[in-house]
C-alpha cells in the first residue's frame, strides 16, 4: 500500500511524499500529478524518505521521471543504487 501525501503545493512547486510501497499500480496516479505540475509549469518533487519497498516498474518510472526533471529527495540508498543501475543499462 502507498500513501501519497502533498507536502507543499505552490505555483512554483508541487512536492509529494510517498509513504509505504511504491508498486506499478500507483504509477498512473503519480504520473498524473507530474503532468498537472507540468501543465502549470511547477517543479515536481518526490520525497522518498518513508518509502519502504519498490518494484522494478517503479524504479524504471523513477528513472524516467528523473530524466524528465523530477527531483527526488531523501531517497533510500537501495532505491538510489537501483535507479543508477537502470540508468547504466
Amino acid at each position: 500500500m502507498l500513501k501519497i501525501r502533498t507536502v507543499s503545493d505552490t505555483p512554483e512547486e508541487l512536492q509529494v511524499a510517498l509513504v509505504g510501497h511504491l508498486t506499478v499500480e500507483y504509477l498512473p496516479c503519480i504520473q498524473s500529478m507530474l503532468e498537472q505540475a507540468r501543465n502549470r509549469k511547477s517543479n515536481f518533487v518526490l520525497d522518498l524518505r518513508e518509502l519502504n519497498l519498490v518494484d522494478r516498474e517503479a524504479v524504471q518510472a523513477l528513472k524516467r521521471w528523473k530524466e524528465a526533471g523530477v527531483v527526488s529527495i531523501h531517497c533510500p540508498a537501495y532505491v538510489d543504487r537501483w535507479v543508477r543501475q537502470e540508468e547504466q543499462s
